[in-house]
């Protein structure tokens, strides 16, 4: 049901003078690459890519609406006042490309760590590079809690999002299988529905009309479930590979293999 594209390895570059170069790079390619509706480098079957890993950038799938988690450089008019986040279902539309970070205050997480079952994340929207939030706001349409995205400089705890795998005994974020995620701060669950729609009615003319709003709930039925789409997965780090990734020279003359062992808190 997904089409991934899968980077295996970076370019690098000195970090010292280029230190947000390997963001830029990614982010160039992955908007390049899906809005022309390329699909996977690597086979679908392959197992070190079956799993979401730290800084891979995909499309989030609201499984009942089959909408997408979108934004855009288009603040709330009310609440909060932060760039609105909603659903959209428009065609290889960019703005629905998030990338997986570690948590706020959470450890280092490296391209490639399997991002687990019950995971502390943030989810960082491509395009604005800006973290999914919430807090005590009510969301315009069914006064919900409010969701938005908010400025990398000021990211907090309310950033901060749990991995809830809702297939029974699953161990991690497996690609094909639907998730939920609980903000930690409330303890309310990312959640849409086709009856909260911006319309003509409800919000006359302006941009985000026909998209779905996206709000943090206490219910916890399938509304809240999300599942990937196209996007570029890192393949899974094996971490006895840790002494290769801090010692340069052990991995003979592969820059790429270095850049991908960076820590992403390096590179904010």
């Amino acid at each position: 049901m997904f089409s991934p594209l899968t980077i295996v390895a970076l370019v690098s570059t000195p970090a010292a003078d280029m230190r947000y170069y390997t963001w830029i790079t990614l982010a160039v390619c992955v908007i390049g690459l899906l809005a022309a509706g390329h699909t996977a480098f690597a086979e679908d079957d392959d197992e070190q890519y079956k799993l979401v890993t730290c800084g891979s950038t995909m499309k989030l799938e609201h499984v009942n609406s089959k909408f997408l988690l979108h934004s855009h450089p288009i603040n709330w008019g009310s609440g909060s006042g932060q760039q609105s986040v909603t659903a959209s279902k428009v065609a290889a539309d960019t703005n629905d490309l998030w990338s997986v970070r570690e948590g706020f205050g959470q450890p280092a997480c490296m391209y490639g760590d399997v991002i687990r079952c019950g995971a502390i994340v943030r989810i960082m929207h491509s395009n604005t590079q800006k973290f999914l939030h919430s807090h005590n706001h009510r969301s315009p349409l069914s006064g919900r809690q409010e969701v938005s995205a908010f400025e990398v400089p000021n990211s907090n705890a309310d950033d901060n999002w749990e991995v809830v795998c809702v297939r029974r005994n699953a161990a991690n974020w497996e690609r094909a299988a639907p998730v939920s995620f609980r903000h930690v701060s409330t303890g309310m669950t990312l959640f849409a529905r086709r009856a909260d729609a911006f319309t003509q009615q409800n919000c006359r003319n302006c941009p985000i009309v026909g998209q779905l709003e996206v709000s943090a709930s206490s219910q916890t039925d399938d509304n809240t479930h999300w599942v990937t789409e196209d996007g570029v997965f890192f393949p899974t780090r094996d971490p006895e590979d840790d002494a290769e990734y801090d010692n340069p020279s052990a991995a003979g003359d592969s820059d790429a293999t270095v850049t991908a062992g960076r820590n992403l808190k390096e590179e904010l």
